[in-house]
């Protein structure tokens, strides 16, 4: 019996995925997760464990927001510097060349590098985050 909810499904031959999913609860306490892998568009694994809440009221559901700040940063960088590669000016073109909306409230001359390298003025959260709430 465990102290926290596993569900979901793994492809033949991906048990042990489920394996180490089920590890990071019972060894490394855990406390809420999704995961999930395509292959060629094929959903092969896709797992749900533990809490949305510190009170372990809630199980952990497909539905459940979280912050994922930088796990993103590896993907972004990539589809960036694709897109950059495209453009005549680069890392100098600026961010409303690619996406207009951007240019409200006075943003038109802000570059993608400039964005890129945190030197818009641009607020990352205009208060501060209380970290309990995650």
């Amino acid at each position: 019996m465990t102290d926290f909810p596993i569900s979901g499904f793994t492809a033949a031959g991906l048990e042990n995925v489920r394996n180490v999913f089920e590890a990071n609860f019972k060894d490394m306490d855990e406390l809420g997760a999704g995961f999930a892998v395509y292959h060629r568009g094929e959903l092969i694994a896709s797992l749900l464990g533990g809490w949305a809440d510190r009170q372990k009221s809630t199980p952990w559901s497909a539905d459940t927001l979280v912050p994922v700040y930088s796990t993103t940063k590896g993907i972004a960088a990539f589809v960036l510097a694709s897109l950059v590669d495209t453009l005549p000016d680069g890392y100098e073109t600026p961010v409303a060349a690619v996406w207009p909306e951007f240019a409200a409230n006075g943003k038109d001359a802000v570059t993608i590098g400039q964005a890129l390298s945190h030197q818009a003025g641009l607020p990352g959260f205009p208060e501060e985050i209380d970290p309990e709430i995650w």
